[in-house]
């Protein structure tokens, strides 16, 4: 049953959210956006017919205004309407080229480049579709048809399913988070323990094994390959000069499996350099969002470079690969952003369009997957399922291995607290737990869990499979069922009060049996301010949306049993 519920009395639960006179308190800085919400309120209800007088001070819309002014004061977790369009590219793409992005070249190499680049193709489009189906679906909640009440990705299915559906997406939804998280974390940390060999002079770091034993390890890096110039011609006396060995790439610290579980000082230094943006509302964390980004560019510019300048050896990636098992589990997950998409409609922009956002930053991504994956996967022989690991070797100039020790902590670990940030948003709005437990659950307690997974395949285990089991249905199946069901109450809606507009229109029978509702008109008149599709295609929503279910339940059923089929065993396509 669809319900229009005051949004800021949910997130707060039991406090008094009421009491508060208008003018009581001066204007906080971080009430900004706030009237732009007021406005839209009034505006959305005289849109619907309400009288002027309804706008005076003590009536249920005034009191609405308190109720959000108090809600900013009483939290400070929840943004507010500030993100442009620039800053929703940014977040974005930010978003989608995270820790799955580092295990596109191993990819590319096992599965070759025609069906990758062709499920790229796919996965994007549909991602992109999904994502606006989603915000279309939320625009038709009642009373946020320009998104001014606090929806965030669970509620939506509240909204349209019911309390059990709620809960089964806030699981989802958590269990997705999370491994964007735990994946961020662990390849992260990983790099910043390279970065301490790379900067200490002795060329070690160090480490607290937990299990089996509990005392303090100590990693150096091995002596590098080196091999004598055969033809050196110099006198008896002096020994011919020895060259590095290059071998694609160096030991990784605590990679070996007698490491045993660990928390190492990479470990470490990410959480203190990560916290502090944890505690950010996903408005504030813009500013950091456009500085990663930058980078982003610069470093994938740098890294194309080095590519290319490796030589690029076309046997390396065939044209068809022989183990498919990774390639559709790891493409879903660098597509993870649609459960972002709530809490970014949240937070933008009233003059922010969703069509040129999502499209832009999806294309964007997308090419720039594509240009890594392949090209990396052609400089390099079996490359890491991390390929920064390849780019930090020592055959690599110092500035290529600075800058994939910085993309690794500042474009894929910024992407890290953005999770966080829609973790505390889902348990505040989602009423799961209160403000102090929600900081808990998503600034400390990930840090606590993830050291578990740093050692050993994990980091390539949790991309692949948490894609096929959670993150490819909660991001593409889910979002595509509430929209059928979304377009059919609003299709129901338009029909029930159409007969009543029309009573005195004499050239409609409505008693005729041929007479549908459904007619081309109403088709039209049930889109949102979204326009997920183009007028000429609206008819055909439910279709479309039909037709993608299907093809991408085909194909996660399809990698599943592949997956599961070559899980330890040594079948050739596996």
């Amino acid at each position: 049953m669809l319900r229009a519920r005051n949004d800021p009395a949910t997130v707060l639960g039991d406090r008094e959210v009421w009491s508060e006179e208008p003018g009581s308190q001066e204007p906080r800085p971080e009430e900004e956006g706030l009237d732009d919400v007021f406005d839209a309120l009034r505006t959305s209800r005289s849109e619907v017919g309400e009288d002027e007088d309804q706008f005076d001070e003590g009536t249920p819309l005034e009191e609405e205004g308190i109720a959000l002014r108090r809600l900013v004061r009483s939290s400070s977790s929840l943004g507010c309407k500030t993100i442009s369009f620039r800053g929703s590219v940014v977040l974005t793409v930010n978003n989608i080229s995270g820790a799955g992005m580092l295990t596109l070249p191993q990819v590319f190499q096992q599965s070759g480049w025609v069906l990758p680049i062709l499920t790229f193709g796919l996965i994007c489009v549909a991602s992109s579709l999904a994502a606006t189906f989603l915000t279309d679906s939320i625009a038709r909640i009642p009373g946020n048809s320009r998104f001014d009440r606090r929806i965030e990705f669970a509620c939506v299915f509240e909204e349209f399913f019911g309390k059990r559906m709620k809960r089964t997406a806030q699981i989802m939804l958590i269990i997705c988070l999370f491994s964007q998280i735990l994946s961020g974390i662990i390849a992260t940390s990983q790099v910043v323990d390279s970065l301490v060999v790379f900067v200490n002079p002795t060329r070690s770091t160090y480490a607290l094994q937990v299990l089996p034993e509990f005392k303090i390890l100590k990693w150096t890096a091995p002596d590098q390959p080196q091999a004598e110039l055969s033809n050196f011609a110099g006198s008896g006396s002096t020994p011919p000069p020895v060259i590095p060995v290059c071998t694609g790439s160096d030991a990784v610290p605590f990679q070996q499996g007698d490491s045993g579980l660990v928390i190492t000082l990479g470990y470490l230094l990410l959480f203190i350099f990560l916290t502090p943006f944890s505690y950010r509302t996903l408005d504030e964390s813009i500013g950091s969002q456009k500085f990663a980004f930058v980078l982003l560019i610069a470093f994938t510019i740098t890294f194309i470079t080095q590519f290319l300048s490796e030589g690029l050896v076309l046997r390396r990636v065939p044209a068809f690969g022989d183990s498919y098992r990774n390639m559709l589990g790891s493409i879903i997950f660098n597509y993870g952003f649609i459960v972002m998409v709530p809490s970014w409609l949240n937070e933008k922009r009233r003059d922010v369009s969703v069509n040129k956002t999502i499209w832009t930053s999806t294309a964007l991504s997308t090419v720039l997957y594509i240009i890594v994956g392949l090209l990396g996967g052609l400089a390099y022989d079996q490359i890491q399922g991390n390929f920064l690991n390849s780019l930090a070797s020592h055959c690599n100039p110092a500035w290529v291995r600075l800058s994939s020790f910085m993309f690794a902590i500042i474009c894929v670990g910024l992407s890290v607290p953005i999770y966080c940030i829609m973790t505390r948003y889902s348990l505040l709005v989602g009423e799961i737990c209160g403000e102090g437990w929600a900081f808990f659950w998503t600034v400390f307690f990930p840090w606590l869990f993830a050291w578990m997974f740093y050692n050993g395949g994990a980091f390539n285990n949790i991309v692949s499979w948490s894609g096929l089991l959670n993150n490819g249905p909660i991001n593409f199946v889910l979002p595509l069922l509430v929209s059928l069901k979304a377009f059919d109450f609003s299709m129901q809606e338009i029909a029930s009060r159409t007969p009543s507009s029309r009573k005195d229109d004499t050239s409609v029978d409505t008693n005729s049996e041929s007479f549908s509702w459904r007619s081309p008109s109403h088709y039209l008149e049930s889109r949102t301010i979204v326009k997920p599709l183009p007028k000429c295609m609206q008819p055909a929503h439910k279709h479309i949306v039909y037709l993608l279910i299907s093809v991408l339940i085909l194909f996660q059923l399809a990698s599943l049993a592949l997956s599961i089929l070559c899980w330890n065993t040594l079948h050739g396509v596996c």
